[in-house]
C-alpha cells in the first residue's frame, strides 16, 4: 500500500471544509493508498461496516458511528464486505480562526454521537442543494457547530503535537526524505544515516505504521510518480530516470508489479 502526504491549500466555493458524500468501498473497490494531512476529518459511517487504520490502529466502523481523522495521522479506510461512508475535511484556515487548531488538539478517535450525526447529514443536505438560500453560510454554521462539538464534549488533549510520537515523526520524516529525494539512490541505510536514526529501529516503525518496508514504500511511491509522467507524456526513459530507475528492465518489471501494466502501455500517446 502506498502512503502519501495529502495538502489542501483552496476549498471550493468558499466553503470551510471539502466534502465527499456517500462514498462506496467493497473488498475489491478500495483506496490502495494510506494517506496524512494537517487537517482535520470526520469519517461518518452510512451503511455496512469496515475499519480506519490510524497509525496502525484499527478502529472498527458501524453505521451511526463517526471516526475522527486527527492532524497528521496516517489512515486508511477499508472493508471485507461493503461499506458507505462520508468523509469531511477541515479547512484548518476556519478551525484556527474560529480558535480550534486540529494540529494542537487530540479529538477522541471512535465516536457514536447523534448530535455529531445530525450535524453531519445537514451538512451533506445543503452541500448537494447549490440553489438554497444562504446555503454557505449554514454549512459554515454548521461545519463550526461540529467543531464545537468535538472541542467540549470529544477533545482528549489540547497539548500541542500530542499525536505526534516520536515514531510517527520519524515515518513521516522518511516519507518526505523519499519524495524529496525520488530520483536518487536510495536505500534503508542511505534514509536512515541521512535521518540519524538507527536502520533496524527504522525499519520496525516504518513496518508498523504502514504496513510496508521502507523498500516497498520507494518502489511503490516511484512507480505511481513514473506512472504520472508518463500519462504527462514522458517516454518510459525519461520517468525511469526521473524516479531513480537505472535499469530499464529492473523498472519495467517492478511497475508491472505495483501498477498492473507494463510502463509502455500506460504512456499517453
Amino acid at each position: 500500500m502506498e502512503n502519501r502526504y495529502e495538502e489542501y491549500s483552496s476549498f471550493p466555493d468558499g466553503l470551510p471544509f471539502i466534502c465527499m458524500p456517500r462514498l462506496h468501498r467493497s473488498a475489491i473497490n478500495l483506496s490502495r493508498e494510506a494517506n496524512w494531512h494537517e487537517n482535520l476529518e470526520i469519517q461518518l459511517c452510512v451503511a455496512g461496516d469496515g475499519s480506519v487504520l490510524l497509525d496502525g490502529r484499527r478502529i472498527l466502523f458501524s453505521p451511526g458511528e463517526t471516526v475522527v481523522v486527527n492532524s497528521g495521522v496516517i489512515h486508511h479506510t477499508r472493508t471485507e464486505s461493503e461499506l458507505c461512508y462520508s468523509c469531511l475535511i477541515m479547512d484548518h484556515t476556519f478551525c484556527r480562526e474560529a480558535g480550534i487548531d486540529p494540529t494542537g488538539l487530540r479529538f477522541e478517535e471512535h465516536i457514536a454521537s447523534e448530535r455529531l450525526v445530525d450535524l453531519f447529514r445537514e451538512i451533506e443536505h445543503y452541500y448537494t442543494k447549490e440553489s438554497t438560500p444562504c446555503r454557505i453560510a449554514r454549512l459554515r454554521l454548521l461545519a463550526l457547530s461540529m467543531l464545537i462539538e468535538l472541542r467540549e464534549k470529544h477533545t482528549l488533549s489540547a497539548v500541542a503535537g500530542i499525536a505526534d510520537t516520536a515514531m510517527h515523526q520519524n515515518v513521516k520524516n522518511t516519507i518526505q526524505y523519499i519524495r524529496l529525494h525520488e530520483g536518487e539512490r536510495l536505500s534503508l541505510d542511505s534514509i536512515a544515516h541521512a535521518l540519524y536514526i538507527n536502520k533496524y529501529v527504522l525499519a520496525r516503525q516504518f513496518k508498523t505504521i504502514t504496513r510496508q518496508t521502507v523498500v516497498q514504500y520507494i518502489h511503490s511511491y516511484r512507480c505511481h510518480r513514473a506512472h504520472a509522467l508518463l500519462q504527462e507524456g514522458a517516454t518510459v526513459t525519461e520517468a525511469a530516470r526521473q524516479c531513480g530507475f537505472a535499469n530499464l528492465s529492473f523498472f519495467a518489471k517492478t511497475f508491472q508489479r505495483y501498477i498492473g501494466s507494463l510502463p509502455s502501455a500506460c504512456r499517453k500517446r
